[in-house]
C-alpha cells in the first residue's frame, strides 16, 4: 500500500495517519480512534475512513481558512457516511504549505464534532 492516499482535487492522507492515529486504539489519538473504530472502521481497511475524509471536504462542510505558520489550515464540519450506518458529525483540518506549488491539502486531523 502506498504511504499516502491521495484524492484527485489535491487532497492527501499519510497513511500513518489513519493507521497510527485515528484508527489506532493504543496510540496517541486513542480517544479519535475509539470514536471511529466504534461507528465500523478499521486499521485493516483505512482506505474507507480516507474516503469518507475526502467525501467531508465540500463546500457546504467549509468552515473558514486559518493563517498558520508555513501556509494555512482550511476546516470542515459536517457529517460522514460511517460502515455502521450512523451520520455522525465530524471536523476535519487539513493543512497547505506556503511551500507547496501545487496548493496540495495534506490531512491534519479529525474529530467528533
Amino acid at each position: 500500500m502506498p504511504p499516502f492516499i491521495s484524492w484527485p482535487a489535491g487532497f492527501v492522507i499519510p497513511l500513518p495517519k489513519l493507521t497510527r492515529y485515528l484508527l489506532d486504539p493504543n496510540g496517541s489519538g486513542a480517544s479519535k480512534a475509539r470514536f471511529f473504530l466504534g461507528h465500523g472502521f478499521t486499521q485493516d481497511e483505512p482506505h474507507v475512513l480516507a474516503h469518507e475524509l475526502f467525501q467531508h471536504t465540500t463546500l457546504a462542510n467549509f468552515t473558514g481558512v486559518r493563517i498558520v505558520p508555513h501556509g494555512f489550515n482550511m476546516g470542515f464540519h459536517g457529517p460522514i457516511d460511517t460502515p455502521n450506518g450512523a451520520q455522525p458529525c465530524v471536523r476535519s483540518y487539513w493543512h497547505v504549505s506556503s511551500g507547496s506549488a501545487a496548493g496540495e491539502a495534506s490531512f491534519v486531523t479529525a474529530y467528533p464534532g
